[in-house]
Protein backbone atom coordinates (compact mmCIF):
# COMPACT_ATOMS: atom_id res chain seq x y z
CA UNK A 1 0.00 0.00 0.00
CA UNK A 2 1.08 3.55 -0.55
CA UNK A 3 2.39 5.84 2.02
CA UNK A 4 0.80 8.70 2.41
CA UNK A 5 2.47 10.54 4.76
CA UNK A 6 5.50 10.57 7.80
CA UNK A 7 5.72 12.98 10.49
CA UNK A 8 8.23 13.10 12.97
CA UNK A 9 7.31 13.59 16.06
CA UNK A 10 8.92 15.07 19.15
CA UNK A 11 8.94 13.07 22.77
CA UNK A 12 10.89 15.59 25.53
CA UNK A 13 8.55 14.35 27.94
CA UNK A 14 8.55 10.24 27.04
CA UNK A 15 4.74 9.42 26.35
CA UNK A 16 5.34 7.11 23.14
CA UNK A 17 4.81 4.95 22.82
CA UNK A 18 2.08 4.66 25.58
CA UNK A 19 0.07 7.75 24.54
CA UNK A 20 0.15 6.71 20.59
CA UNK A 21 -2.44 3.56 21.84
CA UNK A 22 -4.23 6.62 23.87
CA UNK A 23 -4.84 8.18 21.22
CA UNK A 24 -5.80 5.05 19.15
CA UNK A 25 -8.28 4.07 21.52
CA UNK A 26 -10.03 7.28 21.99
CA UNK A 27 -9.82 7.00 17.46
CA UNK A 28 -11.75 3.33 18.26
CA UNK A 29 -14.35 4.34 20.85
CA UNK A 30 -15.14 7.73 20.75
CA UNK A 31 -14.18 9.00 16.67
CA UNK A 32 -16.50 11.75 17.72
CA UNK A 33 -13.67 13.77 19.13
CA UNK A 34 -12.06 13.96 15.79
CA UNK A 35 -14.19 13.93 12.97
CA UNK A 36 -17.24 16.04 13.54
CA UNK A 37 -19.17 14.20 11.23
CA UNK A 38 -19.11 10.63 13.31
CA UNK A 39 -21.54 10.64 16.34
CA UNK A 40 -19.74 7.48 17.62
CA UNK A 41 -18.78 4.31 17.61
CA UNK A 42 -20.24 0.76 19.12
CA UNK A 43 -17.73 -1.74 19.85
CA UNK A 44 -18.96 -5.14 18.79
CA UNK A 45 -16.15 -7.65 19.64
CA UNK A 46 -12.51 -8.54 20.82
CA UNK A 47 -10.19 -10.64 20.03
CA UNK A 48 -6.70 -12.42 19.35
CA UNK A 49 -5.02 -14.07 16.78
CA UNK A 50 -1.42 -15.12 16.44
CA UNK A 51 0.44 -13.45 13.66
CA UNK A 52 2.50 -16.91 12.98
CA UNK A 53 -1.22 -18.12 11.65
CA UNK A 54 -2.12 -15.34 9.75
CA UNK A 55 1.63 -15.08 7.99
CA UNK A 56 0.73 -18.98 7.15
CA UNK A 57 -2.60 -18.15 5.49
CA UNK A 58 -3.21 -15.01 6.81
CA UNK A 59 -5.78 -16.63 9.24
CA UNK A 60 -6.86 -19.11 11.55
CA UNK A 61 -8.66 -21.89 10.47
CA UNK A 62 -11.99 -21.82 12.67
CA UNK A 63 -10.95 -24.42 15.93
CA UNK A 64 -7.50 -24.83 15.22
CA UNK A 65 -4.67 -22.75 16.82
CA UNK A 66 -5.03 -20.08 19.85
CA UNK A 67 -7.75 -18.72 18.20
CA UNK A 68 -9.70 -15.66 19.86
CA UNK A 69 -9.27 -14.95 23.60
CA UNK A 70 -11.49 -13.33 26.19
CA UNK A 71 -9.92 -9.94 27.53
CA UNK A 72 -8.52 -9.90 30.76
CA UNK A 73 -11.07 -10.14 33.21
CA UNK A 74 -13.47 -11.40 31.59
CA UNK A 75 -15.22 -14.64 33.70
CA UNK A 76 -16.54 -17.31 32.29
CA UNK A 77 -20.56 -17.43 32.40
CA UNK A 78 -21.84 -20.03 34.23
CA UNK A 79 -22.11 -23.41 32.09
CA UNK A 80 -19.80 -22.35 29.81
CA UNK A 81 -16.27 -23.82 29.51
CA UNK A 82 -13.65 -21.31 30.28
CA UNK A 83 -11.96 -22.24 26.59
CA UNK A 84 -14.73 -21.82 24.65
CA UNK A 85 -15.92 -18.72 22.58
CA UNK A 86 -18.16 -16.11 23.92
CA UNK A 87 -19.10 -12.76 23.08
CA UNK A 88 -17.34 -9.55 24.27
CA UNK A 89 -18.12 -7.10 26.77
CA UNK A 90 -18.53 -4.15 24.30
CA UNK A 91 -21.37 -6.22 22.25
CA UNK A 92 -23.08 -8.86 21.56
CA UNK A 93 -21.28 -10.82 18.66
CA UNK A 94 -19.52 -13.68 19.89
CA UNK A 95 -15.83 -14.09 19.63
CA UNK A 96 -16.70 -17.05 17.45
CA UNK A 97 -17.92 -15.33 14.60
CA UNK A 98 -14.85 -12.75 14.93
CA UNK A 99 -12.90 -15.62 14.62
CA UNK A 100 -15.05 -17.02 11.65
CA UNK A 101 -14.59 -13.13 9.86
CA UNK A 102 -11.50 -12.64 9.83
CA UNK A 103 -10.66 -15.97 8.44
CA UNK A 104 -12.98 -15.37 5.73
CA UNK A 105 -11.38 -11.81 5.50
CA UNK A 106 -7.92 -12.88 5.69
CA UNK A 107 -8.30 -15.81 3.14
CA UNK A 108 -10.40 -13.41 0.18
CA UNK A 109 -6.97 -11.60 0.84
CA UNK A 110 -4.66 -14.50 -0.10
CA UNK A 111 -6.41 -14.70 -3.77
CA UNK A 112 -7.94 -11.46 -3.83
CA UNK A 113 -5.23 -8.93 -3.09
CA UNK A 114 -2.18 -10.55 -1.73
CA UNK A 115 0.10 -7.85 -1.42
CA UNK A 116 -2.31 -6.16 0.97
CA UNK A 117 -2.19 -9.12 3.18
CA UNK A 118 1.56 -8.62 3.45
CA UNK A 119 1.25 -4.99 4.40
CA UNK A 120 -1.44 -6.14 6.86
CA UNK A 121 0.44 -8.94 8.44
CA UNK A 122 3.84 -7.25 8.02
CA UNK A 123 7.24 -9.04 8.21
CA UNK A 124 7.94 -12.12 10.03
CA UNK A 125 9.86 -11.97 13.55
CA UNK A 126 11.37 -14.93 13.90
CA UNK A 127 11.45 -16.38 17.18
CA UNK A 128 9.51 -14.27 19.39
CA UNK A 129 7.78 -14.86 22.81
CA UNK A 130 4.28 -15.44 22.28
CA UNK A 131 2.97 -12.35 23.53
CA UNK A 132 5.20 -10.62 20.42
CA UNK A 133 3.25 -12.84 17.83
CA UNK A 134 -0.11 -11.73 18.65
CA UNK A 135 -2.65 -9.47 16.76
CA UNK A 136 -5.78 -8.07 18.52
CA UNK A 137 -9.17 -7.70 16.31
CA UNK A 138 -11.17 -5.60 16.95
CA UNK A 139 -15.09 -5.48 15.13
CA UNK A 140 -16.51 -1.80 15.44
CA UNK A 141 -19.56 0.22 14.25
CA UNK A 142 -18.98 3.25 13.27
CA UNK A 143 -21.69 5.62 13.39
CA UNK A 144 -22.07 8.71 11.06
CA UNK A 145 -23.91 11.74 12.20
CA UNK A 146 -27.46 12.20 10.47
CA UNK A 147 -26.96 15.58 8.35
CA UNK A 148 -29.06 17.66 5.51
CA UNK A 149 -26.62 16.43 3.59
CA UNK A 150 -26.72 12.35 3.73
CA UNK A 151 -29.75 12.63 6.32
CA UNK A 152 -29.44 8.02 5.08
CA UNK A 153 -26.17 7.45 5.99
CA UNK A 154 -25.84 4.12 7.19
CA UNK A 155 -23.81 3.04 10.41
CA UNK A 156 -20.71 0.95 8.87
CA UNK A 157 -18.81 -2.24 9.90
CA UNK A 158 -14.64 -2.31 10.18
CA UNK A 159 -12.26 -4.55 11.20
CA UNK A 160 -9.22 -3.18 13.10
CA UNK A 161 -6.21 -4.99 13.17
CA UNK A 162 -3.53 -4.30 16.47
CA UNK A 163 0.20 -5.32 16.30
CA UNK A 164 1.26 -3.56 19.30
CA UNK A 165 5.01 -5.22 19.22
CA UNK A 166 5.07 -3.12 15.59
CA UNK A 167 3.21 -0.38 16.17
CA UNK A 168 0.67 -0.35 13.96
CA UNK A 169 -3.16 -0.39 13.88
CA UNK A 170 -4.86 -1.18 10.30
CA UNK A 171 -9.12 -0.14 9.78
CA UNK A 172 -10.44 -2.63 7.40
CA UNK A 173 -13.86 -1.17 6.28
CA UNK A 174 -16.09 -3.81 5.73
CA UNK A 175 -19.38 -4.28 3.30
CA UNK A 176 -21.35 -6.80 2.20
CA UNK A 177 -21.37 -8.90 -0.51
CA UNK A 178 -24.39 -9.80 -2.96
CA UNK A 179 -24.78 -12.59 -0.81
CA UNK A 180 -25.06 -11.17 2.66
CA UNK A 181 -21.46 -11.84 3.69
CA UNK A 182 -18.83 -8.78 5.02
CA UNK A 183 -16.07 -8.81 2.51
CA UNK A 184 -12.98 -5.91 2.81
CA UNK A 185 -13.40 -2.65 0.89
CA UNK A 186 -10.07 -2.51 -0.19
CA UNK A 187 -10.26 0.95 -1.66
CA UNK A 188 -10.35 2.56 1.88
CA UNK A 189 -8.24 0.93 4.36
CA UNK A 190 -5.61 2.70 6.26
CA UNK A 191 -2.58 2.06 8.64
CA UNK A 192 -1.23 4.21 11.41
CA UNK A 193 2.22 3.06 12.60
CA UNK A 194 4.57 4.50 15.39
CA UNK A 195 8.26 3.52 14.35
CA UNK A 196 11.45 4.20 16.59
CA UNK A 197 14.64 4.44 14.73
CA UNK A 198 17.89 5.86 16.64
CA UNK A 199 16.28 7.88 19.69
CA UNK A 200 13.48 9.35 17.19
CA UNK A 201 9.57 8.59 16.71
Amino acid sequence: MEELGRVRLSDPDALLPAGFWAAVTVWLERPQVANKRLCGARMEARGRTLRSHAQAECGPRQGQGHGLEREPGQASPKGEPESGPRASREGTAPAADLNSLWDRVSQSLVHANPEMLAFLCGPSLGPQPEAAQELDLILRTVIPKASPHSPLTEPKKELVVQDVSSGSVTFLPLEEDNEGNLEVKTSNVYQLHLHHNEGEW
